[in-house]
């Protein structure tokens, strides 16, 4: 039996339609509510599996309005503190980042280079405990 091709080239592009409509639900969540962005991609995700090949620099143009070079940057960061390889940050994807076999790790560090960059601090041990 012959596969027709133009049934895979349809669920393509129905698939990127709905990533496509997916970064735009974000950004105007993130410009409504902008705490609510994280969790409901999570479920976004959880749900649609296709949500999944997004890339890691689209989202977080999406919610935190950076440009792509930071972005990527982002991205290089996660990778870099998690002690992984990848052939390409641009091409680093929301499966990578929430893969369950690092138990967070990659999601966290992906979190965390976008909040310092955005300013937010963390504070050190106190040393007088």
């Amino acid at each position: 039996m012959a596969v027709d091709a133009s049934v895979g080239c349809k669920a393509n592009q129905q698939a990127s339609r709905q990533r496509a409509a997916l970064l735009v639900h974000l950004r105007q969540l993130a410009q409504t509510d902008g705490t609510q962005c994280l969790p409901w991609l999570i479920q976004a995700c959880e749900t649609d599996s296709r949500m999944l090949s997004i890339h890691a620099w689209l989202v977080d143009q999406a919610i935190f309005d950076t440009t792509r070079s930071k972005a990527i940057r982002h991205v290089k960061q996660a990778v870099q503190w998690t002690g992984s390889t990848v052939s390409s940050y641009a091409r680093v994807d929301l499966g990578w980042i929430l893969d369950a076999r690092t138990k967070g790790a990659r999601w966290s560090a992906w979190l965390i280079a976008m909040a310092l960059d955005l300013g937010f601090q963390l504070e050190g041990p106190n040393p007088y405990c």
